[in-house]
C-alpha cells in the first residue's frame, strides 16, 4: 500500500463533552473537532481540481472507538482513521474520523494563545499508485487512511 506524509497546521478546534444519566450512572463522551490545513507543497490534487493545500480537513477525534474498524468497517488493525472527499453544493469538502487515546494534547489547542501543527501518515485503500501528482477520487471508496497522526500545540509568545 502506498503511503505519504501530510504536514498541516491547525486552523481551529472545538470540544465537546456529553453527559447523560440514568438510574444514578453517567455515561460521558467527549470528542474534539480540528480544522487542518496541509501544507501548499502536497502533491495531492482533489478529482475536482482543487489543490489539498487549499481545501480544509475536518477531522473529528474521538476515545469513543476502540479500534478503526469500529469507525469505518474498510479499516485495517494498522490504521487509526480516515479522511475522505465529497462535495457539498459543488464545493469540495474533505472530512474523517480518527482514535483518539488521550486528549490532553488535543486539549490544550482550546486554550488561548496555543497554536497547533502536524504530521498525518496516510496510504490509499486501493492498489492505485500513489506518486506524484496523485488524483484524488470522491466518495467513500476512495479513502484514504490514516496511519499515524501526530500533534504539537505551542503556546505562543506573548507582546511586550
Amino acid at each position: 500500500m502506498n503511503s505519504t506524509l501530510m504536514p498541516f497546521t491547525v486552523i481551529s478546534a472545538a470540544g465537546t463533552l456529553s453527559l447523560v444519566g440514568g438510574e444514578g450512572v453517567q455515561l460521558s463522551s467527549e470528542k474534539y473537532s480540528l480544522v487542518l490545513r496541509v501544507s501548499s507543497s502536497s502533491d495531492i490534487v482533489l478529482s475536482t481540481g482543487e489543490r489539498l493545500g487549499d481545501v480544509d480537513i475536518h477531522l473529528l477525534l474521538s476515545p469513543m472507538y476502540k479500534i478503526a474498524k469500529e469507525i469505518d468497517e474498510d479499516l485495517t488493525i494498522e490504521d487509526i482513521g480516515f479522511i475522505v472527499h465529497v462535495e457539498e453544493s459543488g464545493v469540495p469538502f474533505i472530512h474523517g474520523t480518527a482514535l483518539l487515546q488521550d486528549s490532553t494534547v488535543v486539549a490544550s489547542l482550546l486554550s488561548k494563545g496555543t497554536r497547533g501543527s502536524g504530521i498525518l501518515f496516510i496510504c490509499e485503500g486501493n492498489s492505485k499508485q500513489f506518486k506524484p501528482p496523485f488524483v484524488w477520487g470522491k466518495y467513500r471508496q476512495n479513502m484514504l487512511h490514516i496511519r499515524s497522526l501526530e500533534i504539537c500545540v505551542t503556546q505562543a509568545k506573548e507582546s511586550a
